[in-house]
């Protein structure tokens, strides 16, 4: 799904979205189109906002969802463009979901949230690249208004169907 050829340790925004595996819903749940995090959500929102903690990466706007998260990764241009091995975004994106799954495993385990079979996450992720100020306003907007959408979402497993 990565744009072939392209450097995703260079400084810019991206856009990512990754989805539980088999779409299940076990990060909340959508009432009167705002998002109600579950306790395995606050996990989830928490490993995203602690992203900041990795050098020259800056979490923008996210949001976590019933069964994904969209979220927006700046890597920062570094002093001298020297860059860290782990600071890319297949790096960045394997680090959230390998967190995420121990600390939702530990959930299981602990305090009884519904256990899973196989992946916490579905293979893979979603991206695009975010080159300009006007792109940037638009998936923040997309993001911030996500939960308002969530009857027409592709990933709602619930979603009516159209004949």
């Amino acid at each position: 799904m990565r744009l072939v050829g392209y450097d995703y340790s260079q400084p810019g925004s991206y856009f990512v979205t990754l989805c539980a595996q088999g779409r299940s819903c076990r990060f909340g749940e959508i009432i009167e189109g705002s998002m109600i995090l579950n306790d395995a959500g606050w996990m989830v929102d928490q490993a995203w906002k602690a992203l900041v903690d990795i050098p020259g990466v800056e979490p923008d706007e996210h949001i976590v969802m019933p069964n994904h998260v969209h979220g927006i990764l700046v890597l920062a241009d570094t002093e001298g463009g020297n860059q860290s091995l782990q600071r890319n975004i297949p790096a960045l994106i394997g680090r959230f979901k390998s967190v995420t799954t121990v600390r939702y495993t530990e959930g299981v385990r602990i305090k009884g949230w519904p256990g899973f079979d196989g992946r916490l996450w579905q293979r893979g992720y979603h991206d695009r690249i975010i080159r300009t100020d006007i792109h940037m306003a638009r998936v923040r907007e997309y993001i911030r208004n996500n939960p308002m959408q969530w009857e027409l979402d592709s990933e709602n497993p619930n979603r009516p169907h159209r004949e």
